[in-house]
């Protein structure tokens, strides 16, 4: 059994897996004979509430974006339902105070935070799994089973040729990666 990465692919998932483990940590410091001082802590900390005011304020500023859009076109081509209303368009709000900056690379350093923390010699993974820092098992895949799905595409006159396994995007290591790299064909 293999284990499925523990990082959201979504921001906001990201944002909220960083604000949990920045939220739950210090239940463990005892434990973990961890401080919230150290400096590990203290750069998670500053990193995931970035991350968040960042990732919040980019959804405030596109749903933002969505109803001024709605606004110019109602002003410009009127509107049937209540052809008589008044357009107006009220700008959000910043969502909360501004956190302190960081520099770039918060998912990279959270994941050495990460190995860093399972590295202190009480770690359990039941500390793991209540900050979610553990991926979900999943069955490997028995290759001599799968069977490859090619899906076809257009593009500019080429055809595109795709590879997944049965459905799974994982990606094959050794044989299976250098055989799958053959597969690249160019048709004029």
């Amino acid at each position: 059994m293999s284990r499925n990465d523990y990082m959201p692919r979504n921001d906001i998932h990201k944002a909220e897996l960083f604000m949990l483990v920045r939220t739950n940590l210090p239940t463990y410091f005892g434990q973990l004979g961890i401080g919230a001082l150290g400096v590990q802590v203290m750069r998670q900390s500053e990193d995931a509430l970035a991350f968040d005011f960042l990732c919040r304020a980019q959804q405030t500023l596109v749903a933002a974006g969505k109803e001024a859009t709605s606004a110019k076109d109602r002003l410009r081509d009127g509107d049937l339902i209540t052809p008589n209303a008044p357009v107006s368009l009220v700008f959000p709000l910043v969502p909360g105070a501004p956190a302190p900056p960081v520099t770039p690379g918060v998912v990279r350093r959270f994941r050495e935070f990460v190995k860093w923390l399972k590295s202190q010699n009480a770690y359990t993974e039941a500390i793991g799994q209540a900050l979610q820092i553990i991926g979900e098992e999943t069955a490997d895949t028995d290759l001599s089973l799968a069977k490859p799905v090619l899906p076809l595409s257009l593009d500019g006159g080429y055809v595109e040729i795709g590879w997944r396994w049965d459905g799974s995007s994982f990606r094959p290591s050794g044989e299976g990666r250098r055989a799958s790299a053959g597969l690249a064909f160019g048709f004029e």
